[in-house]
């Protein structure tokens, strides 16, 4: 077995622990929470909020920076001398593994928005006075650093200095789309630095 296989292997074997630590961080948190309609107050459970501190302590403020690593770890491996043309195929296979999902999802929430706001489904809307705002800054806005604006009325939440995408969870590939594109910078720098 080759030591490339090897790594793979490694990674592959990762996937599944780092994938249940994203959700139990998105998921397991110490605010009230509701189940079934009662409201769940955690200070009256000492085991739930000594798993709630060890996940804040140990997992939340690490994860993203354990997959931002991983990440580069992946873009590099194999990787002898880094050149302009491999550099060229490596943003060629991200652009079909982060930058079309990351336009898809954007993209299809835009569209749900407008579906959502077709008068036909006016009865399933929670601010039926609620317009769509189709500007270009503001349709421009939801694929990088959503500001506001896509729904005018009282349905719209303050948006007012968020850094995220219209579909915040997609923070991250975009963050790594941009490392992504800034690597040669990012090599040259390391390389200068040994």
């Amino acid at each position: 077995m080759g030591q490339s296989n090897l790594r793979t292997q490694s990674l592959d074997l990762l996937r599944f622990p780092l994938a249940v630590i994203v959700v139990t961080v998105h998921v397991f948190n110490s605010g009230g929470m509701a189940f079934g309609g009662e409201q769940f107050d955690p200070a009256s459970s000492p085991m739930f909020m000594s798993v709630s501190r060890f996940i804040d302590a140990f997992l939340r403020g690490i994860s993203v920076p354990i997959y931002f690593f991983i990440s580069g770890y992946v873009f590099f491996v194999n990787v002898d001398d880094f050149t302009p043309a491999v550099w060229l195929k490596k943003l060629k296979n991200r652009t079909k593994t982060l930058l079309i999902p990351y336009l898809i999802w954007i993209t299809l929430e835009l569209v749900l928005i407008l579906v959502r706001s077709l008068p036909a489904f006016s009865d399933f809307v929670a601010y039926p006075d609620t317009r769509v705002n189709l500007d270009f800054k503001t349709i421009l806005s939801c694929y990088w650093v959503y500001h506001g604006g896509l729904l005018v009325g009282p349905g719209e939440p303050d948006y007012a200095g968020s850094p995220y995408p219209l579909v915040i969870p997609l923070w991250f590939l975009r963050d790594l789309m941009t490392v992504v594109l800034t690597t040669p910078l990012l090599y040259w720098m390391l390389k200068r630095a040994k």
